[in-house]
């Protein structure tokens, strides 16, 4: 048998993948600033963001697209770096940049796409907020409290409201937590 803490933490539980699966769904607006559409592919469909447009696509579509162009333009921006100083390099007649020192120009530059900085500056240039949230139309279904009693407390119940023998300030229905913690209190303090 479950005890009140453990339902208390399904039901959150319950609640939260609930509310999960409702945000799924959203509609989130992605502007693409780019000179080409923006397309990513998300279980196998292709998703198109037009050049310089405004669209909607579902939440899980918007992010993968949105971390798919910060990469993009992460990616774009190093490699600008690295050829600007290979060229740099070449005019003074030195090598161009091997692998290891590429590394190491692009570290130094934070020109990676573990930067967070500079992830939230990309995703922020194409992401224009929620379109329409979904499901905030539909009611929710609410758990049905679940007596977590013994078998015999609750019989005990049904027979004292059946004789009309429970006082009314104590029937399990009408006395809510926050009244009995209160009513303990005052004993207590007496």
């Amino acid at each position: 048998m479950a005890t009140p803490q453990e339902i208390d933490r399904a039901n959150k539980i319950a609640e939260t993948k609930r509310e999960l699966q409702r945000r799924a769904s959203d509609l989130l607006a992605i502007y693409n600033p780019l000179k080409e559409d923006l397309i990513c592919v998300y279980d196998g469909y292709s998703h198109v963001a037009p050049a310089g447009q405004e669209s909607t696509h579902p939440r899980y579509v918007a992010k993968k697209m949105m971390k798919e162009f910060a990469d993009m333009m992460i990616n774009t921006d190093e490699q600008t770096a690295v050829d600007k100083e290979n060229a740099k390099r070449k005019s003074k007649g030195w090598q161009p940049l091997n692998p290891e020192e590429k590394n190491d120009f692009v570290s130094g530059n934070s020109l990676m796409t573990s930067n967070k900085d500079l992830r939230e500056q990309y995703m922020g240039m194409i992401y224009k907020g929620v379109s329409k949230e979904y499901g905030l139309d539909i009611p929710q279904i609410l758990p049905k409290k679940k007596d977590v009693r013994p078998e015999d407390d609750r019989i005990l119940e049904r027979l004292d409201k059946k004789l009309g023998t429970v006082l009314p300030e104590y029937d399990m229905e009408k006395v809510e937590v926050e009244e009995k913690k209160e009513e303990l209190l005052k004993e207590l303090d007496e």
